[in-house]
């Protein structure tokens, strides 16, 4: 049981640490901010905010623009839950489910939410290192099979709008390709932007409360700035209006851009406004749709409108995708049935016995 004094006396030993952190941090991002202003008073930056030309008076007449904007689309996003392994058993065994909601955005209403389920057996979880990153990339590898799916099967009309949740950079990835799990993690990104180029699908990757320094570097480069502790969306938090977004850039990185082959250079972002009083949210896109991308950006917003500020394909998928405590359990027993049918011993480790004594 966590002390709470406890903590809160750890907590006040480090707090000149915290204060120290935070001052400097807003410092330097004050002076970022005078070195964009700068920037774009001299033209370098001119044109870094793109604003959304239409205002609504309340929320029924942006709910009516956004169904006008999204009428005609379909819209397509999975997302996914897992149930890792329990300790307290010996035999390693866990679960995940990815769920998809496919909303075809008609004025008499037509959607479809699925769900996908795979266990994953001790031979799966056989690797050293945290059992926990297999059974993310697994859950990983399963969304991207199911988006790569709905583009090689989707009808060629109407025009469909993928999201992934998340980047589609892995910033993670083992530079050198020295390990094994990130390269997986790569080799499934490159064949969900080889799809959406084949099957010409438009693709957003949507993050929300993004942690990239992207156009934070960029103004450090020109100005002499530094950089530390700034992420883009602070940078730009409060510069934009609902709807505004950002001039589109593709994204240059060194490091794991490097193992992207073809698709190096190919990657384009841009920060869009879908929440009144919070930073702008991060979407990332092949670069291939920097034509004609206003109107799939108007897709978004429409869909963060039904959202409620958040994009209503990607909560949908998630709420479909959900695991609850009670599903935790309900797996826990089932899968002591079934081994139990098998006469597959499933044992308890001794640190687990030994809670359950105390317990």
């Amino acid at each position: 049981m966590l002390d709470r004094n406890l903590l809160l006396s750890a907590l006040e030993a480090r707090s000149a640490e915290f204060t120290h952190f935070e001052h400097r941090r807003q410092s330097i991002l004050q002076r970022l901010r005078d070195a964009l202003t700068r920037l774009e008073t001299r033209g370098f930056a001119e044109g870094l905010v793109r604003p959304f030309a239409t205002s609504f008076r309340h929320h029924p007449e942006a709910l009516a623009w956004g169904q006008r904007h999204l009428e005609g689309w379909i819209s397509f996003a999975a997302d996914g839950s897992q149930i890792e392994p329990d300790n307290r058993y010996s035999l390693p065994v866990a679960l995940i489910q990815v769920g998809t909601y496919e909303n075809h955005h008609l004025s008499e209403g037509s959607y479809r939410k699925e769900t996908m389920l795979d266990v994953l057996t001790p031979g799966d979880l056989d690797s050293e290192g945290p059992v926990k990153r297999l059974v993310d990339l697994a859950r990983f590898e399963l969304e991207i099979e199911a988006l790569i799916r709905f583009m090689r099967e989707r009808p060629p009309e109407p025009p469909c709008l993928v999201y992934l949740d998340g980047s589609l950079i892995v910033s993670f990835a083992d530079r050198d390709g020295q390990d094994p799990l990130a390269s997986r993690y790569v080799s499934r990104i490159l064949a969900l932007l080889d799809t959406a180029e084949e099957t010409r699908t438009p693709l957003i990757a949507y993050v929300d409360g993004s942690r990239a320094k992207d156009v934070v570097r960029l103004v450090a480069a020109e100005s002499g700035e530094e950089e530390e502790g700034v992420t883009d969306a602070m940078l730009l938090d409060g510069r934009l209006n609902w709807g505004d977004r950002t001039a589109a850039f593709r994204c240059e990185r060194d490091g794991v851009l490097e193992g992207y082959g073809r698709h190096r250079r190919e990657i384009a972002f841009c920060y869009l406004q879908t929440r009144e009083a919070h930073p702008p949210a991060r979407l990332e896109f092949p670069a291939w749709m920097l034509e004609g991308l206003e109107p799939i950006l108007d897709a978004v917003r429409a869909d963060a409108i039904a959202g409620g500020g958040y994009p209503y394909t990607l909560a949908a998928a998630d709420a479909t995708a959900v695991l609850t405590t009670s599903d935790r359990e309900r797996f826990q027993r089932t899968l002591e049935d079934f081994l139990s049918q098998k006469a597959i011993p499933l044992s308890f480790g001794t640190k687990a016995l030994s809670k359950l004594r105390r317990r």
